[in-house]
């Protein structure tokens, strides 16, 4: 069985009995949904700055993480290919833990490497330059406020039926249901690959400072390349006035 580790909040501050008020009543119902995904999902809570060192937090759940996946056996589960999953504080908890740093990352604490896959921001690009040749089709003709009003209203329409979608597929063929998974009627070999506003399923992540770098220093390199040429300094022009910019034969 796949191992899931949820963080709870508590902006590091909050005692533990305030940490299960505030966080884990939502943790906890997203712990369950990952059960009936066939994961085994433990709830983590750390001790707080008012009661102990400034690192406690970072070190409690590390320890936690340890423990559980050198018991691996003990508990049923698969040592490699774990997930972390953290709320509020608990996401700058994970980030640290799932990064490469040499200090407050996974090889600091002698813990096994998080689950990776690349490809994801691949996909992710070609899907979202897709969408944007296909909406800026007809989009293009507008300008102004009316332009940005229709490229955020299609952004909230994509968010939302993806929120609400929910996709699994068995001996049958595929289901579809816009209320929930129980909806989709899947039989017991069934499997959900869309679920609702927690994505698709059965994806490994990676989360890494050394690709959050390296992907911000290609996006500046890019950006900073089209603005100082002479494609973009024709668009700052149409930006900054269109009227005046046409008069000179820099708008298309």
């Amino acid at each position: 069985m796949r191992l899931s580790i949820l963080i709870t909040t508590g902006a590091f501050r909050f005692t533990e009995k305030s940490s299960i008020f505030f966080g884990t009543v939502t943790v906890t119902s997203i712990a369950n949904q990952l059960h009936e995904l066939g994961y085994a999902a433990f709830v983590l809570r750390y001790r707080s700055f008012l009661n102990a060192s400034d690192n406690a937090p970072l070190y409690d759940i590390a320890n936690a993480v340890k423990y559980l996946t050198e018991n691996a056996d003990q508990f049923g589960v698969q040592r490699e290919n774990y997930a972390l999953m953290g709320f509020s504080s608990g996401g700058h908890i994970v980030g640290l833990i799932g990064s490469d740093n040499e200090k407050f990352g996974y090889k600091a604490f002698g813990l096994p490497q998080p689950a990776a896959l690349l490809l994801a921001f691949v996909v992710g690009g070609v899907v979202a330059g897709i969408f944007g040749f296909l909406v800026g089709i007809p989009v293009l003709r507008l300008s102004g406020d009316y332009l940005a009003i229709v490229t955020l209203a299609f952004g909230e329409i994509v968010k939302n039926f993806m929120n609400a979608c929910n996709l699994g597929v068995d001996s049958k063929g595929l289901h579809f249901s816009l209320k929930d998974t129980a909806s989709l009627n899947l039989d017991a070999d069934g499997k959900v690959l869309i679920n609702g506003a927690m994505g698709i399923t059965g994806i490994k992540k990676a989360s890494t400072f050394t690709i959050g770098i390296v992907l911000v220093i290609i996006t500046l390199a890019v950006i900073l390349n089209l603005v100082n040429s002479r494609a973009g300094r024709a668009i700052t022009s149409i930006r900054d006035n269109e009227i005046a910019a046409r008069s000179v034969s820099a708008g298309p």
